[in-house]
């Protein structure tokens, strides 16, 4: 049987408007660490937008402003970078930097194109940020990567990953998020697997066959299914507080139009506050 891996993982360092922080950047490394990855981080120097003045010309007035924003993300940006080559030497984590610049609007779009070429993406998600949610949804449905999501102020603890929780309904998305996730559950020392759907659901009767599926590959996994009165995202939040789970698995649902993003009522859920890690595949 061939093992499932990660190797190398792409760490968004975005300057502008929502500088990354640190604290984010040890977060991403300590994963890494663990998990022996070799990291890249993108630094995206992001070029502020220019404001127009009367007729769509800009104003003079405007260009000074322009210019000492733009002189600001771009020490963002060296603090950034510095930031993460200091703490993944530190940390004794394989890294490497590589710099891009990106209009504003385009940055998301940059990002999940470059996540194509790497087994997994490392984003922060900072509750009520519209820019980190506007990352995290283009990368997670425009990379076709699995996209990790850490909590802005989470912590890793030396028990890392290993009680995850994987939600199931039997649909494409839980099914590539089940396969992407095996690095991690193949680790683990405690797998659980939820299914929100009545009795008579496909998801229901899949459930052995999943079992199964992961037994092949060397994961235990106890299966507990719940119809959720309807709340599919709330049901997932207790029963993973309910066993101290420290990772969510699961499937995401959305479609593009015009670069706007309607998610399936679960991942909207989700990614408003998520209260634990998420390995997200679409």
């Amino acid at each position: 049987m061939i093992t499932p891996t990660f190797k190398n993982v792409l760490l968004p360092l975005i300057s502008y408007p929502q500088p990354t922080l640190p604290v984010e950047i040890a977060s991403a490394i300590d994963v890494a660490a663990a998990f022996k990855l070799r990291l890249v981080g993108l630094d995206v120097h992001i070029i502020p937008p220019v404001a127009a003045g009367f007729g769509g010309y800009a104003m003079p007035i405007l260009y000074t402003t322009i210019d000492a924003e733009d002189a600001k993300t771009k020490a963002n940006a060296e603090a950034i970078a510095q930031d993460f080559l200091t703490l993944s030497q530190h940390r004794g984590v394989a890294a490497d930097l590589r710099r891009v610049t990106s209009e504003a609007l385009d940055g998301p779009g940059l990002v999940a194109e470059t996540a194509r070429l790497f087994d997994l993406t490392i984003l922060s998600l900072a509750p009520g940020s519209r820019a980190a949610r506007e990352l995290a949804e283009t990368v997670v449905f425009g990379s076709g990567r699995p996209c990790l999501l850490l909590p802005q102020k989470w912590v890793a603890t030396p028990a890392l990953f290993d009680r995850p929780l994987v939600a199931w309904d039997a649909s494409r998305a839980a099914a590539r998020a089940l396969a992407d996730a095996l690095p991690i559950l193949q680790r683990a020392a405690d797998v659980n697997l939820i299914i929100v759907a009545p009795e008579q659901s496909q998801a229901a009767h899949s459930a052995p066959d999943v079992e199964r599926w992961l037994n092949d590959h060397g994961v235990r996994v106890t299966c507990t299914r719940t119809d959720g009165a309807g709340d599919a995202a709330k049901a997932i939040a207790e029963y993973a507080l309910g066993i101290r789970a420290n990772l969510l698995v699961m499937g995401a649902f959305g479609h593009s139009r015009l670069r706007d993003f309607i998610l399936g009522g679960v991942t909207r859920s989700v990614l408003a506050d998520p209260q634990l890690p998420i390995l997200f595949s679409h």
